[in-house]
């Protein structure tokens, strides 16, 4: 026999794409994905959960006649799903209807599709792996096993060196995450197992629901699963794309000493410009030898780098690339949202301070002697707001330094990054005409008053939320007589009089950290009240009248 095997096939397999924590849990255990979305499953309960492709949760969804659904199947129209019992649901995600149930020949857990043969497979944890029509006509079957056993997950490959394959997700192993990998018509274990717990953080969780998708990351196909309740991974199966390299005969006979000419047929179409690289490896029976044919494809072009990939630091974007076998290029031109950010000799770039909550889209071009090559796959990241922006331990100091100014200081905030200044703020209103730049203020020359200050930190993308406020009093300016005002006795432990040759038309008291715990209309000239429920410390009385307005301090004890 002659098996080609491109650079396509599986000296990769099993690197890890993506680990992203589940939505929600509590029994979040089958999964699909449709190219758009990715769907999971909740075994113990009606709904189902839709993701956007890169892991972030969008919404739950109930399908009126369908649950408690362990796996998924998709068949590029409809899904695919049992619980547990003889009966599959037929669903429609888009429109979140049922569509039809039809009968199984097993007991429906796992569930995986195999669209070049429009069949499906299936089975209840450790029964026979069994394969029917979308009738729910039996076409055969197979037993666990001597590794696989206890599935909830299966997918179709047809795609990877040696395929057609059965992937299942069993509940074996070191971790109960075990990929089982199964040849296809007749269902033998080919020897290839893997934990999954061995590459990503499965924690708790077990196997749950899997599938082979094309759509998650560019180039590839990868190994969709959930480990059940704790996260959903993908792993590489294989690159995804035109296949390059065939070869005929792929079997034959031969007398001793007699040769046969074999065709090889190279297919470019499609391809960009690189060093793809094949081996053909032969077989014989009985064992005369096992050669194996190194091909080599050159696509003339200017190669373009791969594998870009980012993530961010603070405010900071950082991205990283690679080249192919046979690209030199001279340099790199770095690209944000179509534009040109800058030109770089090495394999990676910082984009500073970029804004926060904007998605950002980049692609790299290999320039070689001024000319570019075609660029990679965007990758595109949103920043968040870091966190820490407010400034801290903000306070008022009345008449300091002078009589009726008030001296305002606090500290920087712990953010990621430094602040361009403060804007400082006085009762809700803004009082700096130009940015505040050092760690105080004073706001001077003040009228008789007891004010509310708060600092906001100013970065380049705005501003944070407003400090911890802190509140100053100022008396004695453009306040009627004080002597004719009485409030005793002070300090007080429970009544309160005051006595005013004015009317008092309202009255409020205030607490050390500017609460209102009195605000009242009196309309009299004198007022009573009990502060015996009041906390020990300072209050400040407020006293509106005709004649102006009164503050004073009083302390209870």
């Amino acid at each position: 026999g002659v098996v080609v095997i491109t650079d396509d096939g599986s000296k990769d397999l099993f690197d890890v794409q993506f680990e992203w924590p589940v939505g929600v849990g509590g029994g979040e255990a089958g999964i699909e994905c449709d190219g758009s979305n990715i769907y999971t499953t909740k075994w113990n309960g009606a709904e189902f959960y839709r993701y956007q492709l890169d892991g972030t949760y969008i919404e739950s969804f109930t399908i009126s006649g369908a649950s408690a659904v362990r796996d998924l199947a998709y068949n590029g129209t409809y899904f695919y799903g049992g619980a547990a019992t003889s009966t599959v649901y037929e669903m429609d995600f888009a429109g979140q209807s049922l569509v039809s149930t039809f009968t199984a020949p097993t007991d429906v857990r796992a569930i995986g599709y195999n669209e070049t043969d429009d069949v499906f497979y299936a089975n209840n944890w450790g029964t026979a792996i069994t394969v029917f029509d979308p009738t729910g006509g039996f076409v055969s079957s197979w037993s666990v096993g001597p590794v696989g056993d206890s599935y909830y997950g299966f997918g179709y490959d047809n795609y990877s060196a040696g395929a057609p394959y059965l992937w299942g997700y069993a509940q074996v192993g070191a971790t109960l995450n075990e990929l089982i990998q199964m040849q296809l018509p007749d269902g033998t274990e080919t020897g290839v197992y893997f934990d999954v717990g061995s590459v990503v953080a499965v924690g708790t969780g077990i196997a749950g629901g899997m599938c082979i998708d094309d759509n998650l990351v560019a180039g590839f196909w990868t190994l969709l699963g959930t480990s059940q309740n704790v996260n959903i991974w993908g792993l590489e199966l294989c690159e995804s794309g035109p296949v390059w390299l065939t070869i005929a005969p792929t079997s034959g006979t031969l007398t001793g000493g007699a040769n046969e000419d074999m065709t090889l047929n190279f297919n470019a179409t499609g391809l960009l410009p690189g060093v793809f690289e094949a081996e053909i490896h032969f077989s014989t029976t009985p064992n005369v030898g096992s050669p194996v044919v190194a091909v080599t494809l050159t696509v003339a072009g200017l190669i373009p780098p791969i594998n870009l990939a980012g993530s961010y630091d603070c405010t900071d974007v950082n991205l990283t690339w690679d080249m192919p076998t046979g690209g030199n290029p001279d340099s790199w031109n770095v690209y944000r949202d179509g534009a040109l950010l800058d030109n770089v000799t090495v394999m990676e770039y910082t984009d500073p301070m970029v804004d926060p909550e904007v998605e950002y889209c980049y692609y790299i071009k290999a320039v070689y002697a001024g000319e570019e090559s075609m660029p990679t796959e965007d990758f595109c990241i949103t920043v968040p707001t870091p966190g820490d922006l407010e400034a801290l331990n903000f306070e008022a100091f009345a008449n300091t330094p002078g009589e009726n100014d008030v001296t305002l200081t606090w500290d920087a905030p712990d953010a990621c990054l430094a602040p361009d200044g403060y804007n400082v703020f006085r009762d809700g209103s803004q009082i700096n005409t130009s940015l505040v730049t050092e760690l105080t203020y004073i706001d001077p020359a003040l009228s008789a008053g007891f004010y509310e200050y708060y600092v906001v930190a100013v970065y380049y993308f705005g501003e944070s939320g407003p400090s911890n406020p802190d509140y100053a009093l100022i008396t004695g300016i453009d306040e009627p007589d004080a002597n004719m005002f009485q409030i005793f006795p002070n300090p007080a432990t429970d009544l309160v009089n005051i006595n005013s040759t004015y009317e008092i038309k309202t009255i409020q008291v205030l607490n050390n950290i500017g609460q209102v715990v009195i605000d009242e209309e009196v309309n009299a000239m004198n007022y009573k009240f009990n502060v015996s429920t009041f906390e020990r410390g300072i209050y400040y009385i407020k006293l509106d009248t005709d004649e102006g307005q009164v503050i004073r301090k009083i302390a209870v004890k």
